[in-house]
């Protein structure tokens, strides 16, 4: 597609692509799992989605937003003070 099969190649190869590519082929052999790397992973493998998921489940039964006018709370059960 990009040139004939005679050797003539009509666009340039880029060099650092190859060599992107290269190390991209050779990661899984030479990757080495460090402190640093499992720390790294722990977190976001771990924490971020767990604590994404907790801040849902502790927010999910506090608001309700529909049917609400300019002055009502937007809590779900407002105290007495805030209606």
């Amino acid at each position: 597609m990009g040139g004939s099969h005679t050797g003539f190649q009509a666009l340039k190869k880029n060099p650092h692509v190859d060599r992107y590519a290269a190390m991209r082929d050779g990661v899984m052999r030479t990757f080495e799992f460090t402190p640093r790397n499992a720390r790294n992973t722990f977190l976001i493998l771990g924490l971020i989605p767990f604590g994404l998921l907790y801040i849902g489940v502790v927010d999910s039964n506090k608001w309700e937003l529909a049917g609400k006018r300019k002055d009502d709370s937007l809590y779900k059960y407002p105290r007495s003070d805030q209606r």
